[in-house]
């Protein structure tokens, strides 16, 4: 049988776990507010690309890195609060809930499923941004190297 004490410190863990957890999930909607800003610069990439516009590419790869660091930031952050609730930096969002043995608020859940769909989608615009770097660079090279073999004529 668990003393009065004892129950009492389950109980603030439980709160502190709850509390924790409001944290987390302002943490995850900050991150997703990054993650979308930065499939925002990923799309003025494209657009710089197409419009053959040198300034804006070379201002969206600043950008880009910028959001880069400012994002591995708030991952470590999560990582931290992760660590606060669980004393485990390395269990998954997916996987708080069998740990920590409560129900997870809506909210928390809710912000959790919008980092991932953002996550999803920027991940699609760098595929697509990297696929039309390539192939504008590739373009680049083709029109180099027929610029100087006709030039050697």
């Amino acid at each position: 049988m668990r003393s009065r004490v004892e129950g009492a410190e389950v109980l603030s863990g439980g709160r502190v776990a709850v509390l924790r957890l409001g944290e987390l999930e302002s943490a995850l909607s900050e991150e997703r507010v990054l993650i979308e800003d930065l499939g925002q610069v990923l799309l003025r990439q494209r657009e710089g690309v197409a419009a053959d516009d040198q300034e804006v590419v070379e201002a969206t790869v600043h950008a880009i890195s910028r959001a880069l660091l400012t994002l591995e930031e708030a991952r470590r952050r999560r990582t931290a609060l992760i660590t606060l609730v669980m004393g485990n930096p390395g269990i998954a969002l997916e996987d708080l809930q069998p740990h920590l043995g409560i129900p997870l608020p809506a909210g928390f859940m809710e912000a959790r499923a919008q980092v991932r769909r953002a996550g999803e989608a920027m991940a699609v615009d760098l595929a697509i941004n990297q696929d039309v770097l390539s192939r504008a660079l590739e373009a680049g090279e083709a029109f180099r190297q027929e610029l100087f073999s006709g030039a050697a004529q």
